[in-house]
């Protein structure tokens, strides 16, 4: 990656180059010094472009030197004017400037001392330039804008994900902020329920990435919160854009890999209608093995191996997946200063997902499940909203209520030698509501206050059924598994802001939160002989059944959380900020389900735990942003104290199978830097965490006491097409590692994918060609190796029914996951009618958590 960015200073620094050393007939010199308008200060790195006045095309660009002044030589006689751009400065430009050289008479043209005047900056925003850039920083977020991002803009929103800063997305749509899956993820500032796939990349205005939030925003996710805004335009008549795009690799192509949107906006007097509409076909391709060897002996050196088990396989799964997705709404101005907003989004999705698996361990044979979903399925939401504004534009009052109702049911088949053998039927209901009312309000000209209330309400029942000959042979019916999640959340928030003067300002808040919330579990036959009092020793399904039977867990608790953010500017555009605050991972979903993802499976099962308690974070963070010669830096320093640290866990007390779930720690505390730096439009930039973690009720448990080291890089390059003249070209890449004391995550040397993207705009700028590469390395999937001791082990290890009561166990796992493979996209977009600058849309209120934790294997 080094010679990479050197690539790019060097490309840049030719392109800025003067020429040949002396001036040639015919030809002009313009020349002239750029200062700073306030101080007289020299202005170095100003970027300085020539353009021809006839055909508006650059001929040639430079950076100032040291002493603010620049020099372009060799000018061939014509109309020129000059344009000057510096990061925190407003633009400026010359009058024409006549060159008109004869053989022995060059013209020389001296601009003198131009003065540059710094940009106002509203409130505490710090932007790299006016016009709105891929990468804009402000005092509470990043903001990423993907429209110039090739990649990005041609894809969904994960690929859009994939490029803000500080933001992963793995093989499987989980997300990670600063290597952490607990992230909070909104749609226009309310808690996803849709798959982000879904969304198409062009649909989206901007992402916004907070870490360090204030009391407004619901404290749920422990990384922080990423917003994803769409976009509903203002101008008046009718814009909009038509994307098609297309996929292949080497499972598959363009027929089976596609994809059609459109975004619509239409604004006349008092109405304003956005919708859009997307038709979306894809297919997710992963394979790999897991090979788990344990051995049991009763010497803590294994001198002598009592028992050892091995189970090894190799799997393929190929998941096909369309939806059809529909957003219409319509803003009403009552007033000038009052809208009302009625929206519904609607989407249906389908599923065929076809995993083929081949054991060679501790027997061989094969099997293959087809999981698909039904056709009644749909996810629908409706949003009200209520807005007023002021003549002063920081007191507003704005009101909203969202509704979600979602279902999902599917079958999951298994079959050998091509013949159905079982059937397991999943069924999941969720019904939602949030309400938010919110009202700020200024006092004089430095201080504002806001206060809210937020409302969530949710039921979300699920069923698992399958056939009881599954645990034994024994066994016939059904046996039927029944969940339940009710959570009810009240909270009121009060906000208070004071700008003491230009250098300082200070944000303290608090957040108030009634929380009701209870889950239930409960196993039963159908038509069946199943006995949940009888034990059956060879099945892992049937001993979590029994573990969980009749289970419950009752929350009814007020919470209290605390938040302080202040801002000292150094200068108009270098400052440091500090945030402090509380955050919450709240147990909800697949995490608190005591339901087998895949009970065809039984080696290998991961099980929600409903007895998962919330997880707490105390969070502080150091930020530190400046100008940097021909770009801009951030550095952000972070430490947490977290209790009850919700935590992958390997429980190896079950005889009959190895089942994954959650556990709370009771201690950890995570600490890191992340930093981010655009050089002349290039960005590049990394983060190291190391995280240690303690429960002093389970010392000697050596998954709940352990330590572990995550780093990561990311970059990208982008040139635009007026400086090479031939298209838009666009690079960028990912790189990750993670350290356990038992082995590496992600290989010894980490893992990195990238991809590469080029476009070119046709027909008046309208029709937008793009093409690109997705996963150029062809690499980027999950390796683990790991040697770690057993501390909790089954008194009945080999499950013959006799207790043999082993003193050491130890388990080594080889696991090894391909994500999708290189992948050839193409995308075609045209814009329709006035292309709007002027979004309206952006935070509207909190929601709940919507992140997840990356698969750790099949």
């Amino acid at each position: 990656m080094y010679y990479i960015l050197c690539l790019v200073l060097s490309f840049q620094f030719i392109l800025s180059q003067d020429g040949k050393e002396y001036q040639m007939p015919g030809t002009g010199i313009i020349l002239g010094e750029i200062i700073n308008q306030d101080s007289g200060a020299p202005i170095e790195y100003a970027s300085v472009t020539l353009i021809n006045k006839e055909s508006n095309d650059i001929i040639t660009g430079q950076l100032t030197d040291n002493n603010g002044i620049f020099v372009f030589k060799e000018v061939k006689n014509g109309d020129y004017f000059i344009e000057i751009k510096f990061m925190g400065y407003d633009d400026w430009s010359s009058e024409i400037i006549k060159i008109n050289s004869s053989y022995t008479k060059p013209t020389r043209r001296d601009l003198q001392t131009i003065q540059l005047s710094t940009k106002a900056l509203e409130g505490r925003s710090v932007n790299i330039t006016e016009k709105k850039e891929m990468y804009e920083f402000e005092a509470d977020k990043l903001v990423y804008n993907p429209d110039n991002d090739i990649v990005a803009s041609a894809g969904t929103a994960e690929d859009v994900l994939n490029r803000a800063p500080m933001v992963t997305v793995d093989q499987d749509g989980e997300i990670q902020l600063r290597g952490n899956g607990n992230v909070n993820v909104l749609v226009d500032g309310r808690k996803n329920r849709v798959d982000l796939a879904n969304i198409s990349g062009s649909q989206i205005e901007k992402v916004e990435v907070i870490t360090s939030a204030s009391a407004k925003y619901d404290p749920e996710g422990m990384a922080g919160i990423i917003n994803i805004v769409l976009k509903k335009g203002t101008n008046d008549g009718f814009n909009g854009n038509v994307q098609l795009k297309g996929q292949h690799n080497e499972y598959h192509s363009f027929d089976e890999m596609n994809g059609l949107s459109f975004y619509g906006n239409y604004k006349k007097n008092k109405f304003n209608f956005f919708s859009s509409i997307g038709l979306n076909n894809r297919f997710k391709n992963r394979g790999g093995y897991r090979n788990t060897i344990k051995e049991y002996s009763n010497n803590q050196f294994f001198d002598n191996i009592e028992y050892a088990d091995s189970v090894f396989y190799d799997y393929s799964d190929d998941t096909e997946r369309k939806t059809i997705s529909f957003r219409m709404g319509l803003d009403y101005y009552l007033f000038d200063n009052m809208t009302l907003t009625n929206e519904i989004k609607i989407s249906k999705p389908e599923k065929l997902s076809i995993t083929h698996q081949e054991y060679f361990k501790p027997i061989i044979y094969e099997e293959e499940t087809r999981e698909q979903k039904s056709d009644d399925n749909y996810d629908l939401s409706y949003l009200f909203e209520f807005d007023k504004e002021f003549k002063d534009p920081d007191q507003s009052l704005d009101f909203s209520i969202n509704v979600d109702l979602d279902i999902d049911e599917e079958t999951k088949d298994l079959f050998i030698d091509n013949t159905l053998v079982n059937r397991t039927n999943f069924n999941e209901d969720y019904t939602g509501m949030e309400i938010d009312l919110s009202y700020k309000q200024p006092i004089g000209e430095k201080l504002k206050f806001e206060i809210g209330y937020q409302g969530q309400l949710q039921d979300n029942p699920n069923t698992l059924s399958f056939d009881a000959n599954v645990i034994a042979d024994t066994l016939y019916g059904i046996i039927s598994n029944e969940s339940n999640l009710k959570r009810d959340i009240h909270a009121f928030y009060f906000e208070f802001e004071n700008d003491f003067n230009d250098k300082f300002s200070i944000k303290p808040s608090f957040r108030i939160e009634s929380v009701n919330r209870r889950t239930i579990f409960n196993s039963y036959g159908l038509n069946s002989n199943f006995n949940v009092d009888s034990s059956y020793n060879t099945s892992v399904l049937d001993d979590i059944i029994r573990e969980y039977q009749n289970e419950f867990y009752d929350l009814d608790d007020y919470e209290f959380y605390p938040f302080l953010n202040f801002t000292y500017n150094i200068t108009k555009n270098e400052n440091i900020q500090f945030g402090f605050g509380k955050r919450v991972n709240r147990p909800s979903g697949w995490n608190t389900r005591p339901f087998p993802n895949n009970i065809y499976n039984e080696n290998f099962v991961f099980v929600g735990n409903p007895n998962l308690k919330p997880e707490y974070s105390t969070q502080y963070d150091i930020n530190y942003s400046r100008p940097i010669p021909m770009g801009f830096a951030s550095v952000n320093l972070f430490y947490h104290e977290i209790s009850n640290k919700h935590e992958w866990y390997d429980d190896n007390q079950f005889p009959s199978g190895d089942v994954l779930t959650f556990r709370n720690v009771e201690n950890a505390w995570s600490k890191g830097i992340s930093i981010f730096t655009m050089v002349m439009g290039q960005t590049i930039g990394g983060g190291y965490t190391l995280t240690d973690q303690s429960d002093s009720d389970n010392p000697d448990d050596y998954e709940l006491n352990e330590q572990s080291e995550r780093l990561n890089m990311y970059g990208r390059i982008k040139f635009p097409e007026k400086y090479i003249k031939v298209f838009d070209f666009e690079f960028g890449f990912y790189w990750m590692k993670m350290i356990l004391p038992s082995g590496n995550l992600f290989g010894n040397k980490g893992t990195i994918w990238g991809d590469i993207g080029i476009s070119k705009k046709f027909m008046n700028k309208k029709l937008t060609v793009s093409i690109a590469v997705d996963n150029i390395f062809d690499s980027g999937g999950f390796e683990m190796k790991r040697n770690q001791p057993i501390t909790t082990i089954a008194s009945d290890a080999n499950g013959d029914g006799i207790e043999e009561n082993y003193n050491f166990a130890r388990e080594y796992s080889d696991v090894n996951n391909t994500r999708n493979g290189r992948t050839l996209k193409l995308t075609l977009k045209y814009q329709i009618g006035k292309k709007s600058d002027d979004k309206k849309g952006g935070y509207r209120g909190g929601g709940s958590g919507g992140g997840g934790m990356m698969d750790m294997g099949y």
